[in-house]
């Protein structure tokens, strides 16, 4: 009998599916289960089978993904994923469902055969640990005359008898014999009543009509309810939703349907279990591709949606972009709550690009500001890897499918190569976001003359990069540097009204390193140091976008700036302390006989050197530990840092003291 779940194994297959499932991040099975549905079509891409969309009234698809549950006989919900995808024979389903190590889907994307492979155990891997008692697959065909409703059950149970190892195993069922008379498999039955399951009242109307696959999660006992998922995982029916919505290109064909309340309000499935009625709500998958689906402005009108795509001709990254308007308001079912997306799809699948950065710091990396980042959609499409002989920015999956990797192992640049080209390189349309985000609002300005002579000075060599200057007299050729556009593009009603100074005549332009340039120009040594920018409240929440509880924050990206909290209560703080040990130790008042104004200034003119060295010293220290590099370059490390003031507060004391310009008491 074939029962082994891997012919010729025992318990290693076994343990690898144990091993597989804890290494798996939670909500992957549904990912590879989906997965299946394209695969299948892939291999047959037949015409008459379609289905008609409930959700949208008149649409056809190719297929349908569902997730949902169905209840039983004894009144236990269980977890049902089905679609009307072109579904395996029996003899399929005895090849493919009793060995590890080998896929159903060697033609597809993603199989046993290629570089992208789970090597056959992907979806086994996320179902069979968290349901011992049992997972249903039933194949349903209503084409195939012999038999077109077949069933095959994988469970753990002992190898050899009550006292043997457990492994996974096709449970005997009732063997079958087709239209010529031949036995079909001795682990694949017609669709049957097994220990008081009634696996055929479990089978879709749609998959009965036009035909499908049906997997049914039984848990670890017939009695449990596996409706919200693998609780080892701490599962729930909406995550599901949210993973399948970040984790699809294009997922239209998915629904999900998920417990939501133990209440009659509202409208959905309702089902009675042990005198609980619970309620069940469905949910479309969007995906990136329908980002702009459904979302409209604060006035109700529909988002006039912006979109193109460039090409960065050295590397082969395609950077496809979408953007709304500023007063974009999104669908409240918009799993990235709202706002913007940076992704790396690879084939059907889509990878988080700096997954734990927030919005607003993976949109500077790639050129934006929090705001615009919150209208924007950004799809990253790089190279795929095909063979072990490429390199650079050639990427495949990890083995569990959760990650992009390289082959040298190294970590992606994503923001100093792929965001900081696509930052070089904004599209114009991104441009004018960016620009009307900043001339919103008014925000103080800072005379950091000095502390600018001064940093440079005692960080020289620290961050240093060499430019092509224009001068009549130098020996390099080159065209001037493109500047960003300006607020002058942004409509009257946006347009900060504060006047511009007039540019210096001495200032002399950026050129490029063009030898069929039309200018000459000179290499000269210039600081990198990021730009200083201290803001108020309102400007913190629209161009940073962290949270106001954070003093400084540090964003990397074509050109690196140093933002500060103007308004944080650590500087009311401090400037309270400093006020009381004066008065207290010299009798001097603020606004009486100093301006306060003037301690607010010195204040902040030490914390920005104070900060800005210890960024460029990790930058140069850790310049090959990125993970490091981040971790101390945080918003939190960043203000823990300006909380130990003591040093500050001393210097800010001198300086006052020493000031010969304070204001007399009169």
């Amino acid at each position: 009998m074939t029962d082994a779940l891997i012919k010729g194994g025992v318990q290693g297959p076994s343990i690898l599916l144990d091993k597989s499932y804890v290494d798996s991040r939670p909500y992957q099975t549904y990912i590879e289960a989906y997965r299946n549905v394209e695969q299948a079509l892939e291999r047959d891409r037949v015409g008459e089978r379609r289905y008609w969309d409930p959700f949208e009234a008149g649409d056809r698809a190719e297929a349908r993904f569902v997730v949902d549950a169905c209840q039983v006989e004894n009144g236990a919900l269980k977890m049902r994923m089905w679609n009307t995808a072109p579904p395996m024979t029996p003899e399929e389903m005895g090849t493919y469902f009793c060995r590890i190590g080998t896929s159903h889907s060697s033609a597809a994307q993603y199989s046993s055969t290629n570089r992208d492979g789970q090597l056959g155990q992907g979806f086994r891997q996320g179902t069979l640990p968290w349901n011992t008692y049992g997972v249903v697959a039933i194949s349903i065909d209503p084409l195939r005359t012999d038999e077109p409703a077949v069933m095959m059950w994988m469970h753990k149970t002992p190898l050899n008898g009550a006292d043997g190892p457990l492994v996974y195993k096709i449970r005997a069922l009732p063997a079958f014999r087709d239209s010529r008379g031949q036995e079909v498999s001795d682990v694949v039955a017609p669709v049957q009543t097994v220990d008081g399951l009634d696996f055929a009242a479990m089978v879709p109307d749609e998959v009965l009509e036009f035909g499908g696959m049906v997997f049914v999660m039984l848990g670890n006992g017939i009695d449990e309810c596996t409706h919200e998922g693998a609780p080892q995982k701490n599962e729930r029916g909406a995550g599901i939703c949210k993973f399948l919505n970040n984790a699809t290109l294009d997922g239209r064909m998915a629904t999900v349907s998920f417990a939501t309340s133990e209440s009659l309000a509202g409208g959905g499935k309702r089902f009675e279990v042990d005198g609980r009625t619970i309620r069940f709500d469905r949910r479309r998958i969007k995906s990136y591709n329908q980002w702009a689906q459904d979302r409209v402005c604060d006035d109700g009108t529909p988002a006039v949606i912006e979109q193109g795509e460039v090409v960065n001709p050295e590397t082969g990254i395609v950077y496809r972009w979408m953007a709304g308007p500023l007063n974009l308001k999104a669908s409240r079912h918009d799993v990235w709550n709202g706002g913007g997306f940076i992704v790396a799809p690879y084939k059907t699948d889509v990878h988080q690009i700096l997954p734990s950065a927030t919005v607003a710091d993976r949109g500077y990396a790639f050129g934006m500001l929090a705001k615009t980042a919150s209208v924007v959609g950004l799809q990253v499409f790089l190279p795929v890897r095909t063979n072990d002989d490429q390199e650079g920015l050639y990427v495949e999956q990890s083995l569990d499918r959760s990650r992009l990797i390289l082959a040298s192992g190294q970590p992606i640049p994503w923001r100093d190569d792929i965001g900081r080209w696509f930052a070089e390189n904004l599209p114009e349309p991104i441009q004018r976001l960016n620009a009307e985000v900043e001339a919103m609002t008014p925000r103080a300005t800072y005379d950091l003359t000095r502390f600018k002579r001064r940093s440079n000075a005692y960080l020289s060599g620290i961050s240093k990069s060499e430019v092509n200057v224009e001068d009549p007299q130098g020996d390099q050729p080159g065209d001037p540097q493109p500047r960003p556009k300006s607020s002058a593009e942004v409509p009257e009603r946006r347009r900060n009204p504060r006047p511009r100074p007039e540019p210096k005549d001495q200032r002399r332009r950026t050129l490029n390193r063009d030898p069929n340039g039309s200018l000459l120009g000179r290499l000269r040594q210039r600081s990198d140091l990021p730009d200083i920018k201290w803001l108020a409240a309102d400007d913190w929440d629209e161009q940073v976008g962290e949270s106001r509880n954070y003093l400084a924050v540090y964003r990397r990206g074509a050109k690196a700036v140093m933002y500060f909290h103007a308004d944080h209560r650590i500087i009311q703080h401090i400037s309270d302390i400093i006020s009381g040990e004066l008065r207290e130790e010299t009798g001097l008042l603020p606004d009486v006989t100093y301006p306060r104004a003037y301690l607010i200034e010195r204040l902040q003119q030490h914390i920005t050197c104070d900060v800005l060295g210890r960024v460029s010293h990790v930058e140069k220290v850790f310049a090959n530990d990125p993970d490091a590099r981040e971790s101390l370059l945080t918003p939190a490390s960043l203000t823990a840092q300006i909380a130990g003031f003591d040093t500050v507060v001393e210097l800010v004391k001198k300086e006052i003291q020493a000031t010969r310009s304070l204001v007399r008491a009169s």
